[in-house]
């Protein structure tokens, strides 16, 4: 299948069919990971130094000679306007079109960009421990486009804050900057790593 190349809030990506992006984390050397990971105590872990691949997927990505898979590019259908597929608990959301499983509300205080990648890896919240920071397209996802302030499933995620949310994807390879989502209007934008933003980890899918 070709891939549907689409422009969201600002962000290039690519959603091709029946490809294996988002793999389970658990490993046993580095080279299990993603190019911006590490295996750290049996599982893959976002490095705080490292920059994200602009490149992903492609048509042999599914193969098993692909190698590691990048989670900067999507694997699901292209959601609606405005998800609602969600399977929720007091403690997380499970979103049934991508299979991504999310803290349900965000810590009180904002943290700079390694910091909130350490906060997502070191999390054991809801009896699991491989919780991660969303790269930009999984972060996308749960956007709702039709609403605003915010501009997210507030059923599923109440008490969403209008600000912004960091993500583990850094901008053009540079270790300076990451991107953001606004969850005011559900704008993208990007931002110096020192500076601090909201956030909210996400784990799977599979676990």
């Amino acid at each position: 299948m070709a891939p549907r190349i689409i422009l969201v809030a600002g962000l290039l990506s690519s959603v091709v069919g029946a490809q294996a992006c988002l793999p389970a984390s658990r490993c046993e050397t580095d080279a299990h990971c993603n190019a911006n990971e590490e295996c750290a105590a049996g599982r893959c872990r976002v490095r705080t130094d490292a920059t994200s691949s602009s490149s992903g997927g492609g048509a042999d990505a599914g193969s098993p000679d692909a190698g590691p898979v990048d989670r900067n590019w999507a694997d699901w259908p292209l959601a609606p306007d405005r998800p609602t597929d969600f399977t929720t608990t007091p403690e997380t959301v499970t979103d049934n079109l991508t299979g991504l499983t999310w803290q349900r509300t965000v810590i009180a205080e904002p943290l700079a960009w390694s910091n909130a990648v350490a906060y997502c890896n070191d999390l054991v919240y809801a009896d699991a421990d491989d919780w991660r920071l969303p790269t930009m397209i999984e972060l996308v996802s749960i956007v709702s486009f039709d609403v605003y302030e915010p501009a997210i499933n507030t059923t599923a995620f109440p008490a969403t804050p209008l600000d912004y949310f960091w993500s583990a994807t850094h901008y053009t390879n540079s270790q300076l900057k990451a991107w953001t989502l606004h969850f005011k209007f559900g704008f993208t934008y990007n931002d110096d790593v020192a500076v601090p933003h909201q956030v909210r980890c996400v784990r799977g899918p599979g676990g």
